[in-house]
């Protein structure tokens, strides 16, 4: 008798977990104190976005850039369509610039770029909530930790929308498929072709992954490589477009790859997504709720490790957990679009927010206040950072609006400015008002815009006077130089464009501007 009720308790167990089509074992739905959680972090997220007119990160200047001369191509107030060509090819890394630019046949471009920025704030935390109901409805509190991590290092520091676009979709996707994966039909499949050929135009390092994850899911449970081959299929579209694109896209190997091993870079890769004050301006140890967030989930997924690991629902979601850290270390820190290990190691992050085991329902609200107080108190650092970025390029459109339209502009950003957020890509604002060209557009056969023709240049950042040959000075309207006048880099640089027909245009505090004569 009592090895029969171990042996039903066991069975219903699994029933619970794998989400049972029976009403009895259905679980039930999220609190509704939990709802009501992420939405005020959402809104706390939403304040900064809306509170000022910048976005200040690296890329994001380019992402606007892009997505007006996709809506403006043939507008004769620019002349974009000089000097660019739209993509006609089913280029991934794209889905953000169409999204925006759907947008704004309805509203201005700047008001649409922020409402992309606001669903993907909201789908963030809903994604994962749906995605830990589907596969561990107990620890669907862990949605939480979607908006503490909503403004990450990837989207604040260096504006990777699309990636952080396609984070949301891989746990839809995912969620998805575990709920209907014992009765795939029709319905089923054509709607996770959908969702996959959307995750391909998002990113595409998102969509490996995904594959991987559902593929060696299904295969460890199942242990059937046709099954696992099934789940996989509906991403077969997204699989034949890019053949297709790879087939025609041309080169775009701009950057080495770095296969870099060295443990003390491989830290400092991984170190990055978690304390990038620097970066920004603030001191790291603000970021201590990040600190305190991987501390108490690596003690909880311990915790896992020793009770609950030989849960039969949890195998696939443990061994994918692995294989995506096992990619973290062999991926390259630098690779085309750069940091593949940072982008694997936050999705792992929350691939395994259900391998974390809680202890006691004390501990599980002691965690959810915790999360909920320092998304809230990481909010106003963001906000700190917003209201300071701000000021700067603002006095950065000042100096942008003395440029004429329609010019060729050659911008170098010297030292110490050259890797701060609002330095980086700020006089892409010039374009995008008033057209014209520079040569350091995030423009390449990888995006939804290409250059017709690449002006020549010299490194934006990283160059020395020998690179500005006769060729580069004589291609260009103006220059525009950022940095201390009193350096002797610049001194230089001024010297060189006085005697090489240039003459000098505008000055105000650290901008220069030269015009060719």
């Amino acid at each position: 008798m009592n090895g029969k009720h171990v042996r039903l308790s066991w069975q219903k167990s699994i029933a619970y977990f794998q989400g049972s089509s029976s009403r009895r074992s259905r679980p039930s739905r999220p609190s509704i104190y939990l709802f009501l959680a992420i939405g005020i972090l959402i809104l706390g997220n939403l304040i900064p976005l809306w509170s000022f007119t910048y976005f200040p990160s690296f890329d994001h200047p380019a992402h606007l850039l892009r997505q007006n001369i996709l809506a403006n191509y043939n507008n004769p107030q620019f002349d974009y369509n000089q000097h660019f060509v739209i993509q006609r090819l089913p280029v991934p890394n794209s889905l953000s610039d169409y999204i925006v630019v759907f947008l704004a046949q309805f509203i201005p471009l700047g008001v649409a770029s922020k409402i992309f920025y606001s669903l993907l704030f909201v789908f963030f935390p809903l994604s994962l909530l749906y995605y830990l109901y589907a596969v561990r409805p107990g620890n669907c509190y862990l949605a939480l930790s979607g908006c503490l991590f909503s403004y990450n290092y990837l989207l604040l520091i260096w504006g990777n929308e699309n990636f952080c676009l396609s984070i949301p979709l891989f746990f839809i996707i995912y969620g998805y498929w575990w709920t209907h994966k014992d009765h795939l039909g029709a319905r089923e499949y054509t709607l996770l072709s959908c969702l996959w050929s959307a995750l391909y135009f998002s990113h595409i390092l998102g969509f490996a992954l995904l594959m991987l994850s559902i593929f060696f899911t299904s295969l460890i449970e199942s242990r059937s490589l046709r099954k696992s081959a099934l789940a996989v299929l509906p991403s077969s579209l997204g699989v034949i477009m890019y053949i297709w694109w790879n087939f025609h896209r041309g080169e775009y190997f701009d950057n080495p790859i770095i296969w870099n091993f060295k443990i003390s870079d491989k830290l400092h890769s991984l170190r990055e997504v978690f304390f990038f004050g620097e970066k920004i301006g603030f001191p790291p140890y603000l970021q201590f709720g990040m600190l305190l967030f991987l501390v108490c989930y690596s003690l909880l997924f311990l915790s896992f490790l020793v009770k609950g690991k030989r849960e039969v629902t949890t195998r696939g979601i443990l061994f994918n957990f692995f294989l995506l850290l096992l990619l973290v270390l062999l991926l390259p820190n630098w690779f085309i679009l750069f940091g593949p290990d940072q982008r694997t190691l936050i999705v792992a992050l929350f691939f395994g927010l259900p391998l974390l085991l809680i202890p006691s329902r004390t501990i599980k609200g002691i965690f959810a206040v915790f999360l909920v107080v320092f998304s809230l108190y990481y909010n106003v650092v963001i906000f700190g950072y917003f209201s300071r970025e701000n000021q700067v390029l603002s006095e950065h459109k000042v100096v942008l609006d003395k440029i004429p339209p329609l010019q060729k502009l050659l911008p170098l950003v010297l030292p110490p400015y050259t890797f701060f957020p609002a330095y980086h890509r700020f006089f892409e604002y010039y374009h995008l008002e008033k057209g014209g060209i520079n040569p350091f557009h995030a423009t390449q056969p990888i995006f939804s815009v290409d250059y017709v023709k690449r002006p020549p240049s010299s490194g934006i950042y990283n160059f020395s006077v020998k690179d500005l040959s006769p060729t580069i000075l004589s291609y260009y309207d103006f220059i525009l130089v950022v940095g201390n006048k009193d350096d002797m880099l610049h001194q230089t640089l001024e010297r060189m464009f006085l005697t090489n027909g240039y003459k000098l245009f505008y000055k105000y505090k650290i901008y220069t501007i030269f015009n060719r004569q």
